[in-house]
């Protein structure tokens, strides 16, 4: 196993989200419209185009953990990666997050059918953002001639990567050619 740190942008946004939707009542549809809070602390962006085995669909277990600065006794020598992502580019990504998280918000708070709903986020703010290096440790493993790769969080010790494919995956490919 091989331990490195990969980049990963953090974000706090803030404000707040103005939305607009018909709503149905009294058989008929009508216009609603409101705001809703926005506060969302650490929102993750990976910081590398990198394609490590789960590291993005692991970045929210981050939150169980608080990020320290890491022991250099048990990670001398551990590489790190550059980030590859810009500042900016990161920036639209965690807003697009967040528009995603307070859709999901106003399917609670909106009650009852509704439709044509939009949500604008020019009251949204980032209010600070970091770049941290996460520890994971990267492995690979081959099996009948095919390499998987594992990483595992540093973190969380949580194992992710990839499996080789059951003997049914396998007919199946061939028998449809994938």
């Amino acid at each position: 196993m091989t331990g490195i740190y990969l980049p990963v942008w953090t974000f706090d946004i803030g404000g707040y989200a103005t939305w607009s939707a018909e709503i149905y009542q009294n058989q008929e549809w009508g216009p609603m419209s409101g705001n809703t809070l926005a506060d969302f602390d650490d929102v993750f962006i990976p910081a590398s185009r990198q394609n490590q085995a789960g590291f993005e669909s692991n970045l929210e277990s981050l939150r169980a953990v608080p990020i320290q600065p890491p022991d250099l006794d048990k990670t001398a020598g551990w590489l790190a990666e550059t980030y590859t992502v810009a500042l900016s580019n990161a920036a639209i990504s965690a807003r697009a997050k967040v528009l995603q998280a307070i859709r999901r918000k106003l399917d609670y708070e909106i009650i009852g059918e509704y439709r044509l709903l939009r949500v604008s986020t020019l009251n949204l703010i980032v209010e600070s953002y970091k770049l941290v290096l996460v520890p994971w440790w990267l492995s690979h493993y081959a099996m009948n001639g095919e390499r998987y790769a594992v990483s595992v969080n540093a973190c969380t010790g949580d194992v992710l990567g990839e499996l080789p494919p059951t003997r049914l995956q396998r007919f199946a490919r061939r028998l449809f050619g994938r």
